[in-house]
């Protein structure tokens, strides 16, 4: 009994022990507020990372867009923290290439006038910020693989004259159609 237990231990650490040695066990399972941020390039000592929650959806869910903007510099900077549609800039293409349209949601967002509010970024420092669905604010419904990349605007003195565009890592995101129970009638299991 006791040889059979010191055998499954042993196989455990050997299992770990290679796992930890390739980085396969750093984290196990992430959900998905722990997913590594995969960042665009620095400008001007900042860089930007935008994900989802997942690879792929249906049309019809939303798609939740997690944002995280990092000072990698040495001075502080001021990022703008206003409206998404007012902050941000975005180039959603669709599965063949073109620009994606804005929704009405997402017209009338880029349509209002709003007041920007901003907040400081220390060295070091990181603003989280999300979008809750971005196929809101654009029409995402065709099925296949969608580009996103997202663009952040920030201020980098303190008289906030110089603003820069920091660009997030380009997104690949899947969108399918589920299949109703209409579409399915005409198929049999045996194929024909």
């Amino acid at each position: 009994m006791n040889d059979e237990r010191d055998i499954l231990m042993s196989k455990r650490h050997m299992v770990v022990t290679v796992a930890l040695a390739f980085g396969c066990l750093v984290y196990g399972e992430t959900g998905p507020d722990e997913r590594v941020p995969h960042w665009g390039p620095t400008i001007s000592n900042h860089r930007f990372a935008a994900m989802t929650d997942k690879e792929a959806y249906y049309a019809d869910e939303p798609i939740k867009v997690k944002m995280i903007l990092q000072n990698v510099g040495t001075t502080d900077s001021i990022v703008l923290t206003a409206p998404h549609l007012a902050a941000l800039t975005f180039d959603v293409r669709l599965p063949d290439g073109r620009p994606a349209p804005q929704t009405l949601e997402g017209e009338r967002q880029g349509r209002v006038a709003l007041r920007l509010s901003s907040s400081k970024l220390a060295p070091g420092q990181v603003h989280d910020d999300q979008i809750p669905m971005l196929n809101q604010l654009f029409d995402m419904t065709l099925a296949g693989e969608y580009t996103v990349t997202i663009s952040r605007n920030v201020l980098l003195t303190p008289d906030q004259k110089e603003r820069v565009d920091i660009a997030s890592n380009t997104m690949i995101i899947r969108v399918s159609n589920r299949m109703t129970p209409s579409d399915t009638d005409g198929l049999s299991s045996s194929g024909e």
